[in-house]
């Protein structure tokens, strides 16, 4: 039985657990099920399962947590870290392009970027800055792919702002080399822009602090408003990146060194913000029954006779059959798995290369092509919040959809939006023809908060963490291939010049239908009437019946 969905169609709100005044059930000795009060005995400590491998470690019991405290953090965190995205990506970009441009160009002169050269529009400089921009992009996917899954284990076991923390350690520690590097460029090539992925070893990279950030927004909002808090998340990023887009061409016509600045100090403030971000930790496992103090570490004790590495090597071979066990029993999951791996060339071939894509194609300054870069973001804004609230209101009113039928409806329209738009970028001539299709594709950006909805109502809460890290691991994966693979389609698309310009969306509109099959295949598990004391007394009646 999964708590969290079993919460979602009865209405029922999360509650805390508290010992003084609620009962819970237990196993007597004799392996029957009976009442015992919550300030009763020892036998309360102990895991549910005698010996069970998977249960988790000791967690403090937290303080009573607030649901808006944890909001208003994790909103003010994102404000940091969106505001050091959006300002620092164009202006990385042209001073890369600076610097390829003297490479290949030695007479040019790095850092006057008051004067325009058209030189550096030139197609092999394009394709210098096209293919170099899809290496760095890959090896910030490969190197994070090999730490995800642990840290989703980690925090799962030990808690999300621990891993949210040390995610963005990493990729601060990134940020300062990508600098040193863009400061000295005579001593370092662009391509040592690609060794700025290694620090993500540290906490996992960015597709981890995502899933964390959205799992402590899951462990925090009860079900039947997370659908709700996640299409305002999501509203308020494209809110920031609206507002900080045309701030950044602001500071790129001043010099592209003050974004990078600014870029870099508000990452390391968001650093020191995670730590007063809220443990929830504690909330997911009361959702799912459990006492958030008092279970058994599942890690083996180190006698005398057991060396650390055997130690580590039990622990991991637990930890890898907790992860397969989630997998299999989330089958239903795999449809929707697929379509959000289609979905990562689309999302990175927008991120990364439509910015050089516009200044290529329409020979536009890099300032000049940021504040162009806004009309999908206030499509999107407009769309979350007017549009989908309307909607919604509408089927409530008249159709008395349940909430997950409707988010799969909502999925489902978004991601044809997404083949539309790309389908229009491939054959945008003119800057009219190209605004229409971006308008196309911010019709389509609610489908983020819409499959992360679906995935919290279908996955217990406990395992949230490593559920959507093990998703990421999937994505990343897909990512490996398709970023070089973009990169080298602009790049050739550059050269080629025309109609053919379009290239490497003609790839991500391929994608984009492989998503959309996928995504219309999905259907979601039936809901339970059961409460979660009945769901806890059958699971413990078929572990005794086995």
């Amino acid at each position: 039985m999964r708590a969290a969905t079993e919460r979602a169609s009865k209405g029922q709100p999360d509650i805390e657990l508290e010992s003084s005044s609620i009962r819970k059930r237990s196993l007597d000795r004799g392996g029957h099920l009976s009442d015992s009060d919550g300030e009763a005995g020892d036998d309360e400590d102990l895991p549910l399962y005698e010996g069970d491998p998977l249960a988790s470690p000791a967690v403090p019991k937290a303080a009573s947590t607030s649901p808006r405290y944890v909001v208003i953090m994790c909103s003010l965190f994102i404000f940091m870290v969106e505001l050091s995205m959006y300002v620092t990506d164009p202006a990385l970009q042209m001073i890369m392009e600076d610097v390829a441009c003297h490479n290949h160009f030695p007479d040019h002169k790095i850092g006057d970027f008051k004067t325009e050269d058209a030189r550096c529009k030139d197609a092999a400089v394009q394709g210098t800055l096209a293919m170099s921009r899809s290496w760095m992009m890959w090896a910030t996917m490969f190197v994070p792919l090999l730490v995800q899954i642990p840290y989703g284990i980690v925090a799962d076991n030990y808690g999300r702002r621990l891993v949210l923390f040390l995610g963005l350690l990493g990729n601060l520690l990134g940020s300062c080399w990508t600098v040193i590097v863009l400061l000295n460029p005579t001593v370092f090539s662009i391509w040592y822009l690609v060794l700025s992925a290694v620090p993500n070893l540290i906490g996992g990279g960015g597709s981890v602090i995502i899933a964390m950030v959205w799992t402590i927004l899951t462990d925090a909002i009860v079900p039947e408003k997370r659908t709700t808090l996640f299409y305002q998340m999501h509203a308020m990023m494209l809110i920031l990146s609206t507002i900080f887009r045309p701030i950044a061409g602001w500071m790129l016509s001043i010099n592209p060194w003050l974004s990078m600045w600014t870029g870099l100090g508000s990452l390391a403030l968001s650093t020191a913000l995670t730590l007063l971000i809220p443990e929830t930790l504690h909330l997911a496992q009361s959702s799912n029954g459990q006492q958030a103090h008092g279970h058994a570490s599942h890690f083996p004790p180190l006698g005398p006779k057991k060396s650390v590495i055997r130690t580590a090597w039990e622990t991991a071979s637990k930890d890898a059959l907790r992860v397969w066990q989630l997998l299999q029993n989330s089958k239903n999951l795999y449809p929707l798995i697929l379509g959000m791996a289609f979905y990562t060339p689309i999302h990175t071939g927008f991120e990364m290369n439509m910015l050089q894509y516009v200044t290529a194609r329409f020979e536009w300054d890099w300032s000049k092509a940021t504040y162009f870069m806004t009309i999908p973001k206030i499509t999107s804004v407009i769309v979350l919040l007017v549009i989908l609230p309307a909607i919604t209101w509408i089927i409530n009113r008249r159709l008395h959809l349940d909430i997950l039928t409707r988010d799969l409806y909502f999925a489902r329209g978004s991601i044809i939006c997404i083949v539309v738009g790309n389908a229009l970028t491939v054959v945008s001539a003119t800057p009219w023809m190209l605004a229409i299709s971006l308008i196309a594709l911010g019709f389509g950006n609610g489908l983020l908060p819409q499959v992360r909805a679906i995935l919290a109502s279908q996955v217990e809460a406990h395992a949230l963490a490593t559920v959507n890290t093990a998703i990421a691991s999937v994505e990343t994966m897909v990512g490996l291939v398709g970023t070089p693979s973009l990169g080298w389609l602009l790049s050739k698309g550059i050269a080629l010049g025309g109609f053919w310009m379009g290239l490497p969306y003609l790839a991500t509109t391929g994608c984009a239908i492989a998503s959309a099959v996928a995504i219309f295949m999905f259907r979601y598990l039936p809901q339970s009437a059961k409460s979660d004391e009945e769901a806890l007394y059958d699971a413990l009646r078929t572990e005794e019946d086995i």
